[in-house]
């Protein structure tokens, strides 16, 4: 850097007396779109071979090199790191006197004025060039947000412009509008994207909405618009139903809101499980890994409403034997993908009777699995035809689901030329709520009344008695009359040494056991819960080793937590530490799953879930362990 001030300094000293040539440069700025190719031009007047001179190019406004030239030889030292590989003097017009520098892939940070310097002994002299970067960006994006200040909140949104680009919306009578806010980010290429927003209230005047973003450098601009009927207007202000709806349900429900919210985590474990859908990435795999290849397996393509098939694949053939009639000739399984486990169907000249859900099964012997897939077909379309005989189309869907808050994109194809347009509409999940409002808030009470009622039902019936063992109960355990908490005593007790007993840790089992579905009981550690009590409670399998100090962890048997001497742990082959004691908490056993989870009874916190087991048809029993005196194990009812 100090290198080349110095050389700046010495050039100006020197064309105080230079007059042998003149550099000359264009007379306008050259302007170029990010990504593209440019020589800048820079010659010598009069024409004189430049192959022995001392060329620079030189960034202006920082002063860096961006290409050194000196008798016949590229020189790199100093190259701004930026430009490296990037430039290159252009020799075919050096003899005649032109100095143009190309510049490769041009970048946003390429923007700005650039120097071209000759020195010929004591003679110098120097040329500006600025080069103007530009970039158009994507058509806008336009999202309703959600109903704000008696309006909707609408939001365009744009990237890969440079330089900042200029947003401008427009009404249905194309006035323009003012935004009330307006944020710009950049991406690592330096490119600009933009968010604007509005907040659209005239509700008299429905029709075309309009955002333009505009590229005032290349005098540009993109442009969306959407059509916002004037029914969308009439519901911004749902906030009385709300009120409305609040009062009646804080009445009537706050109790029940309340005891579900404490049991969330023993709810969402009772619940049947969503679980996410995850393909794998092919081109991600290490070459040792074989991913699932459904080339052999049996694949059919079902209509859910009617239970038809709309297309079957087995063995690497189609059979059409069992296909509904209205889809013969217009399917097929995409090949390409099958022997990475995608089993994707193609329906060719999609029909309005083609709308609704579809089913994808696979069988590979014993093995079976599905997937639903919701196809939304346009209710209605229409064409029409200019006077220069081009088609304009129409196309309408009716969106529905208020809970799939997102993008909806509509594309027209033109086959012929293997081209299409898209444009897309965000739409947030409010604006399915506000057609009638009275309506949506009996139907959300009424709705709420019975998924409360039903769930409450739901989780009474689901309670799971659970009682002691006194036949597995160690000799020096005291178990109450009911069989409902165990303690140790201080000496052991008089009972035979039976196979079903216990004979060195003071365990003891449930009376219950279970093979299927999925169970939950409540357990209270009364006296001493920390400190330096010893007790553990989980479940184990009927055929657990009941004499001597076998491992206490699944491969045991056993799936547990445990406390000793200050530390909260599960009883895995490494212990993990779970932080706080709690008092009371839920045990969960999901035999299905293969499934043992741990939960804070007071704030509905998982404390533990050990990973999956297959306890193969295996009864699994309540398991109680209690070491210290000042410690009592306790079942309470799961209603309580």
């Amino acid at each position: 850097m100090w290198l080349l001030l110095s050389y700046l300094v010495t050039l100006h000293v020197l064309r105080l007396g230079s007059a042998d040539f003149r550099v000359v440069g264009p007379d306008r700025p050259l302007q170029v779109t990010v990504g593209q190719d440019i020589v800048l031009p820079c010659h010598l007047s009069p024409s004189v071979d430049a192959r022995s001179l001392d060329i620079r190019w030189i960034e202006h406004h920082i002063s860096e090199m961006v290409h050194h030239y000196r008798n016949g030889e590229d020189l790199y030292s100093e190259q701004l790191r930026e430009c490296i590989g990037r430039t290159e003097l252009v020799r075919d017009g050096l003899s005649s006197g032109r100095l143009d520098l190309q510049i490769s892939g041009l970048r946003p940070s390429d923007d700005g004025q650039y120097v071209c310097t000759v020195t010929n002994g004591a003679s110098y002299g120097e040329a500006m060039v600025k080069l103007e970067v530009a970039a158009t960006g994507s058509v806008p994006q336009l999202s309703l947000e959600a109903y704000e200040d008696g309006g909707m909140r609408v939001v365009c949104r744009s990237a890969g412009w440079y330089p900042r680009p200029e947003v401008l919306w427009k009404d249905p009578d194309g006035q323009h509008l003012t935004s009330v806010s307006q944020r710009h980010s950049s991406d690592a290429r330096g490119l600009f994207g933009i968010e604007d927003v509005i907040v659209s209230t005239d509700g008299n005047r429905h029709g075309k909405w309009s955002c333009v973003v505009r590229n005032s450098r290349l005098n540009q601009q993109q442009e969306t618009s959407l059509h916002i009927s004037a029914p969308f207007f009439h519901n911004a202000r749902p906030w009385m139903v709300g009120v409305a709806v609040l009062l009646m349900l804080s009445l009537v429900f706050l109790g029940l809101s309340a005891y579900l919210w404490r049991r969330k985590a023993w709810r969402k474990f009772l619940l049947p499980h969503h679980p996410d859908v995850v393909t794998l990435d092919p081109n991600s795999a290490h070459p040792d890994l074989v991913l699932m290849d459904a080339r052999s397996l049996d694949i059919r393509w079902i209509r859910h409403q009617v239970s038809e098939t709309v297309h079957h694949y087995r063995n690497g053939e189609d059979f059409s034997g069992d296909q509904t009639e209205e889809y013969v000739g217009r399917t097929e399984l995409v090949r390409d993908g099958l022997s990475s486990g995608r089993l994707n169907l193609r329906i060719s000249g999609l029909r309005p009777s083609d709308d609704g859900q579809y089913i994808c099964t696979v069988t590979d012997g014993a093995s079976y699995g599905e997937a639903t897939v919701d196809v939304e077909v346009a209710v209605s379309q229409r064409h029409s035809s200019d006077a220069r005989g081009l088609f304009d189309i129409e196309g309408v869907i009716v969106v529905s689901n208020g809970n799939r808050r997102g993008k909806w994109s509509c594309v027209v194809r033109n086959s012929r030329l293997n081209q299409e347009l898209e444009t897309s509409l965000h739409i947030s999940a409010p604006f399915f709520h506000n057609a009638r409002p009275w309506m949506v808030g009996v139907a959300v009470l009424l709705m709420l009344s019975l998924v409360f009622l039903g769930l409450a039902a739901y989780l009474w019936r689901r309670k799971d008695v659970v009682t002691l063992d006194p036949n597995s109960a160690h000799s020096q355990l005291v178990l109450s009359a009911d069989g409902r908490s165990v303690r140790r005593g201080r000496a052991r007790q008089d009972l035979p040494d039976t196979p079903e007993r216990f004979d060195t840790r003071c365990c003891v089992l449930g009376q219950e056991g279970f093979r299927e579905g999925r169970h939950c009981w409540e357990v209270e550690v009364k006296g001493e819960v920390g400190g330096d009590s010893w007790w553990a409670v989980g479940v184990a399998r009927d055929s657990v080793d009941r004499k001597g100090d076998p491992a206490l962890s699944p491969a045991g048997g056993v799936w547990g937590v445990q406390h000793w001497e200050g530390h909260f742990v599960s009883l895995t082959s490494r212990p993990r530490s779970l932080g706080r004691v709690p008092r009371r908490f839920w045990v969960c056993l999901d035999c299905t799953q293969g499934l043992v989870t741990f939960i804070d009874a007071d704030s509905g916190v998982e404390i533990f879930t050990f990973p999956p087991a297959l306890f193969n048809g295996e009864t699994i029993r309540p398991w109680f362990w209690v070491e210290t005196e000042e410690t009592q194990l306790c079942l309470r009812d799961c209603t309580s």
